[in-house]
């Protein structure tokens, strides 16, 4: 299962024939992919305000297991939960993430009338166009 939270402003931006007068700006995203018992797996985010502090982008691996570090100094361990971690990303493209569902995850595509490898076609041009267009700021 996968959820996305994609908050986006639309901006005016400079004339370019190409862009035209306005851009979608991306101001913040959530995407949460979870197992078929609905637990969260991986969850990335961006966000620039709200209850956490940190707001550059990250990832959570939330099906990682604690883990066992030792204390500076000291012969005594404390627990990781590595699922909170926020672990630094550049910014994530949903292109990117729907990509990982298919290859990597097996998630089944239902194109009735395109060909079946016609969605690598579709996230290329879609990653080229908001690399052109700037649209992560």
């Amino acid at each position: 299962m996968f959820d996305i939270v994609h908050a986006y402003s639309v901006v005016e931006s400079s004339s370019d024939v190409e862009r035209g007068t306005f851009k979608i700006r991306t101001e913040s995203y959530h995407y949460h992919i979870y197992d078929l018992e609905s637990r969260e797996r991986l969850l990335y985010h961006w966000h620039t305000d709200g209850v956490s502090d940190v707001n550059h982008p990250h990832v959570h691996v939330a099906c990682a297991p604690r883990i066992m570090l030792p204390r500076p100094r000291t012969d005594e361990r404390r627990p990781i939960d590595v699922g909170k971690l926020h672990l630094p990303t550049n910014h994530v493209l949903l292109e990117d993430v729907i990509e990982l569902l298919i290859r990597d995850l097996g998630v089944e595509l239902r194109w009735e009338f395109r060909p079946s490898d016609a969605w690598r076609t579709v996230l290329r041009d879609n990653r080229e166009a908001v690399r052109r267009s700037s649209s992560l700021e």
